[in-house]
């Protein structure tokens, strides 16, 4: 039997299979999947895409896939599950039914020896859920906005309203458009704003370029990243709560690309706003914790060593434009 593992996110879908001892055998990338985004039935064919790829690089069929977890974004309601489960079936078929859950599960289960926690996924945008060991659980359906497309976009804001003398001088006036590679921030916003906007990727640009001003000091960037921290540490009390624990009883589990470009500002700040009891900085991606979820589901212990070993580097899950873009599938080396 095969196992498969699912990350569906804003910005991009990774799927990996592995046989019933943890060996990575495939890994496939596709597109983002986020169900809430311009064009549902794209994301769903993003989903089945990344899936494909990765039973196609183990040199299997769908059909021996014996237990799968999908952890996407914008899986927040019963409906939204259910349309994910129908909608990757139709287009893949799977040996099992999959099993939906929000993306943060993902996170959670790859930071945690049993999904028992906290975790907060800064990707592009925001992802905070909380289960406890009865099984009751809880996702931020309701957050506002946080991630790298909002800091990115505070981040334009401040800076072209320094540039215009409007707002507080900042080194975001400068920092933000030369992360696109400009001269002046107004053309940022133009860049921001214009009909075809800007990709993900020039977003993370932006974000980084805020959180290393921060780091140094900027009192503006260290507000637009305080606004983040607010929203997390807001979720993340809420979902704790809704998971039936006490404050500070559990582990967080940090994730997500943001963190890629973080200097240490915005981890330290959630570490002080967030009790618990260790925070953690998974080894394993979040595709990873919705592979375990899916060992979980079939009653398999996998070998944890196998797995790392086996899995797929970091950077073939980094969407930062750095001009060298990562292969759409493959196998371990």
């Amino acid at each position: 039997m095969l196992l498969l593992g699912v990350d569906g996110g804003a910005t991009k879908t990774v799927a990996v299979v592995a046989d019933e001892s943890g060996r990575v055998l495939g890994s496939g990338r596709a597109g983002g999947s986020d169900l809430h985004g311009p064009d549902e039935e794209l994301a769903l064919d993003e989903l089945a895409r990344a899936i494909g790829l990765a039973v196609a690089a183990a040199g299997r069929e769908p059909r021996d896939i014996g237990a799968a977890v999908l952890a996407c974004c914008g899986a927040d309601w019963p409906e939204d599950f259910d349309d994910i489960r129908s909608g990757v079936m139709r287009r893949v078929a799977l040996g099992t039914e999959p099993e939906v859950v929000n993306d943060g599960f993902g996170t959670l289960r790859a930071g945690t020896p049993d999904g028992v926690g906290l975790a907060v996924a800064l990707g592009t945008g925001l992802s905070v859920c909380a289960a406890g060991p009865t099984g009751r659980w809880h996702s931020s359906y309701w957050a506002d906005d946080a991630g790298a497309v909002s800091l990115a976009r505070a981040s334009v804001r401040a800076a072209v309203r320094a540039e215009l003398g409007l707002g507080s001088p900042t080194v975001l006036a400068a920092a933000v458009p030369a992360a696109l590679g400009l001269s002046t921030a107004a053309l940022a916003l133009h860049a921001l704003t214009r009909r075809r906007g800007l990709p993900p990727a020039a977003h993370g640009r932006i974000a980084e370029a805020a959180l290393r001003a921060a780091s140094d000091g900027d009192e503006v960037a260290v507000e637009l990243v305080e606004d983040v921290v607010r929203v997390c540490a807001e979720s993340a009390q809420l979902a704790v709560r809704e998971a039936g624990l006490a404050p500070g009883s559990v582990p967080l589990v940090l994730a997500g690309g943001l963190f890629r470009g973080d200097p240490g500002i915005l981890r330290g700040r959630l570490a002080a706003r967030i009790p618990a009891t260790e925070i953690v900085h998974p080894a394993l991606e979040p595709v990873g914790g919705a592979l375990l979820l899916a060992f979980d589901a079939a009653g398999i212990v996998p070998v944890r060593e196998r797995l790392r070993a086996t899995f797929p580097d970091g950077a073939w899950f980094d969407t930062r434009d750095d001009g060298s873009a990562p292969p759409s599938s493959g196998v371990p080396g």
